[in-house]
């Protein structure tokens, strides 16, 4: 008898084919090398990182670095540089000259550089990527950059000169030499850069700033906000910086283009001549401007005068005037003040040539001296010849200038002494203006002695200085007087 699983086994269609075994998964295999070899690879990487630390600290870290020595003013120095790994005594790598090229490893390092005349530099020194490292020394300079002072506003083409004041606050002369940067940048003209700062002193060092026409302004209208710092040479922290403005040359409107005054009249003072009006048309204020004569005859420069010398500073679209006047001395001939002959407006960033051409007439020295009447009739009376007190001398100056130092005399001195003629009125006067008249006062009689149908003759004259040529001039007249 067979039991069921022998008899199901007999029953089976497939008891003829073979049985053969699964195929391994990928999974499978993995498992099956790490199992064989996994200790093995562990090791094999645990060598490689341990050789690549090792290459890696001695050999691969390790770099060619140049390390220069230069000044403030990116000179050159030969020093003494010695570089240490921080907490040893013991420098890693030292040299001298101006340059230590050494074999460093990245990382923090202390260097120290020495050269006679500057201060020793220490500092910490990172080694990095990058193969060229420089270090800057200082002079031990005590003096300092105590002020710059400079126009508020600056205009292209205008020369403007400012002041840098130095502190000496050491116990020793220094000198010192300056150095200007930034918008200072070759613009800056000092007469001389060797300066001697006496100890415990301070100086002032004058120097010119000029920006070419052609320097490039972003803001035409408004101009460009600058900066220029002035620094002690060899040194880094001596510095003082000061701000102005960059302004376009300025437009400004002028008039008129000439001068032209006709019959004007010698030894009349301040004649004016015109009006010179000056517009400001910009957007920023103008710098004073100064007027003044440049006749052709620098003896004329004395003769024009102005309501002002020198106008107000002009703010954006403000307005001034001046007139000119003129104070010709007399003279004998007409005058033409023309060629070259100017008024000069000018301020610090603008300048005009304004022509003369003026005409001056001839002094005008007509001077009258006349009596009432040349003829006086006395008749004779019981009691004599009475007084005639109505003929007065008249002196007008009908001329353009005053006439000086008049004195009116009589002759023969019978006149006088006979009682002919006598001044009852001053006769001599200092000066007569123009347009201007004196009167003098007579008493003409005839003495008691005096024959009916007889005459005497009275000579006047005037002397006074002639205003063209100072010489005395003389005015001459006779008064007759005659008895019946």
């Amino acid at each position: 008898m067979y039991s069921p699983d022998s008899s199901s086994r007999f029953d089976s269609p497939y008891l003829s084919q073979s049985v053969m075994p699964a195929e391994p998964s990928v999974t499978d295999k993995a498992k099956d090398f790490v199992s064989a070899y996994g200790k093995k690879l562990l090791l094999l990487i645990a060598v490689i990182a341990v050789l690549y630390f090792l290459a890696d600290f001695f050999v691969l870290s390790v770099k060619p670095v140049s390390i220069s020595v230069v000044n403030a003013e990116n000179q050159g120095v030969s020093a003494t540089i010695s570089i240490f790994v921080p907490g040893q005594t013991q420098p890693v790598a030292t040299g001298s000259g101006k340059t230590l090229d050494a074999q460093l490893k990245k990382g923090e390092y202390r260097i120290e550089v020495s050269s006679g005349g500057y201060e020793t530099y220490s500092d910490a020194l990172i080694i990095g990527d990058e193969s060229e490292y420089s270090v800057q020394l200082e002079k031990p300079v005590q003096t300092i950059v105590k002020s710059v002072d400079l126009s508020q506003n600056v205009f292209l083409g205008q020369e403007v000169s400012g002041t840098v004041v130095l502190f000496n606050k050491s116990s020793k002369n220094e000198t010192v030499e300056l150095a200007f940067e930034k918008d200072f940048e070759d613009v800056v003209t000092l007469e001389s850069n060797a300066i001697l700062v006496p100890s415990g002193q301070e100086i002032p060092v004058n120097f010119s700033v000029l920006f070419p026409d052609s320097t490039r302004i972003k803001d035409a209208k408004k101009g460009d906000e600058k900066n220029g710092v002035v620094r002690i040479k060899l040194t880094t922290n001596r510095t003082k910086s000061v701000d102005f403005m960059l302004l376009p040359s300025p437009k400004i409107t002028m008039t008129p283009s000439t001068l032209n005054k006709q019959g004007l009249q010698s030894g009349t003072p301040l004649q004016q001549v015109g009006k010179i009006s000056i517009t400001n048309n910009n957007e920023f204020s103008v710098p004073a401007f100064i007027v003044t004569a440049d006749a052709e005859d620098p003896t004329m420069n004395n003769w024009i005068s102005f309501s002002k010398e020198e106008t107000m500073e002009l703010a954006k679209g403000q307005k001034d005037e001046i007139i000119v006047y003129i104070s010709p001395p007399v003279m004998e001939d007409d005058l033409t003040i023309a060629g070259a002959s100017k008024i000069r407006v000018s301020s610090s960033v603008f300048s005009k040539d304004i022509p003369l051409q003026l005409g001056i007439k001839q002094t005008n020295t007509n001077f009258d001296v006349k009596p009432s009447l040349y003829q006086v009739s006395l008749t004779q009376t019981a009691d004599g010849y009475p007084t005639n007190r109505s003929n007065k001398i008249t002196l007008t100056n009908r001329g353009s200038v005053p006439v000086q130092n008049i004195d009116v005399s009589v002759s023969p001195v019978l006149c006088k002494s006979g009682g002919w003629l006598m001044f009852e009125s001053t006769y001599q006067f200092s000066e007569i203006a123009p347009s201007e008249s004196k009167t003098i006062s007579m008493a003409i009689s005839a003495p008691s002695t005096a024959e009916p149908d007889s005459s005497q003759t009275c000579h006047v004259k005037t002397v006074y200085d002639n205003p063209v040529s100072g010489e005395p001039t003389f005015k001459e007249f006779d008064i007759v007087i005659t008895t019946r």
